[in-house]
């Protein structure tokens, strides 16, 4: 059987100044312009999946929304990071919302915060006053989406922290009934 390929670690990221930073995400758009990562690619990455889902993580699954007929536009492979859980299902941040330029940016508070080294707990309190801060809130306000579980259609694809700026940039999204630039014309209109 052949070795799975991680796509995010072929993109992780490993610079250390600002030049290189930029320098490195000019470069790995370009490359993804000639890959393709799809969802059901990503989703063949049995080392990463899980049935369990754990608030303060990013997630990457299908999904197939109860009032799909109503809404104006969905996206049927969020890419997560929930921070609360609900009786039938949990809320969280689907970073598909946001352009890949703020989607980055933002994924910089998310590691800040998954990297703070406190308790799971602590960590999604602290978290929650962080992004709801009112200089970060307007970034993810309009990424805020209730899933329910019975929805939900695959396993999820846990992106392990060292893979989160990777994951920001892997064009995944699948919206329906609109383009994603449609949709990220919408949120910034929000911003």
């Amino acid at each position: 059987m052949a070795t799975q390929v991680n796509p995010f670690e072929r993109l992780r990221f490993t610079g250390r100044d600002q030049e290189a930073s930029v320098k490195w995400y000019k470069d790995k758009i370009t490359d993804l312009g000639k890959q393709n990562y799809t969802p059901s690619a990503l989703m063949n990455l049995d080392s990463l999946m899980t049935r369990r889902l754990m608030p303060g993580q990013l997630y990457l699954f299908y999904y197939d929304p109860k009032f799909k007929d109503t809404l104006p536009y969905y996206d049927t492979f969020p890419l997560v990071y929930p921070y609360a859980r609900t009786e039938d299902g949990f809320i969280g941040y689907n970073l598909h919302y946001l352009p890949p330029v703020l989607r980055f940016k933002v994924m910089g508070t998310l590691l800040n915060i998954q990297q703070s080294g406190t308790s799971e707990e602590k960590k999604l309190a602290y978290s929650y006053g962080v992004l709801n801060a009112k200089d970060l809130q307007k970034y993810y306000e309009p990424c805020i989406r209730r899933y329910l579980k019975a929805h939900v259609r695959s396993s999820f694809l846990r992106i392990p922290p060292d893979d989160w700026l990777s994951a920001a940039i892997l064009p995944t999204e699948r919206f329906v009934k609109a383009s994603s630039a449609k949709v990220w014309k919408e949120t910034l209109g929000k911003l």
